[in-house]
C-alpha cells in the first residue's frame, strides 16, 4: 500500500541490491525454472499477474475452511444433544429394569 494513498503509474521497475537479497533471487529463479520464463522482468510481470489469482484462491479456501469449521461445530452440537438424549434413555431403561427385577 502506498503511504500517501496516491495511485502510481509505474513506467519502470528497478530491483535494487539483489546481491543482498538471496531469498528474492532464489524465488525468482524458482519461478523462472517452473514457469519456463527467460527474464527477470518477465518473472516480475508473472508474479504481479499471479498475485490477484493467488489472493482470490486463498480467500476461497479461507471461506471454505470457515464454512467447514461452522459445519463441524454444528454437527458436534447435534451429536452432543443426541448423545445426551441417548444417555438419558439408557438411564431410564436401567431404572426400569431395576424396578422390574425387584
Amino acid at each position: 500500500m502506498i503511504a500517501n494513498s496516491e495511485k502510481k503509474d509505474f513506467k519502470t521497475i528497478t530491483l535494487r541490491d539483489m546481491n543482498e537479497k538471496p531469498d528474492l533471487v532464489n524465488i525468482m529463479n524458482e519461478v523462472m525454472e517452473k514457469e519456463g520464463i527467460k527474464t527477470g522482468q518477465s518473472v516480475i510481470e508473472y508474479i504481479i499477474k499471479d498475485y490477484d489469482c493467488t489472493k482470490k484462491a486463498y480467500q476461497a479456501l479461507q471461506n471454505k475452511s470457515e464454512e467447514q469449521y461452522r459445519d463441524y461445530y454444528r454437527w458436534r452440537n447435534e451429536f452432543e444433544e443426541k448423545y445426551q438424549k441417548l444417555e438419558e434413555n439408557i438411564n431410564l431403561v436401567k431404572k426400569a429394569f431395576k424396578i422390574l427385577i425387584k
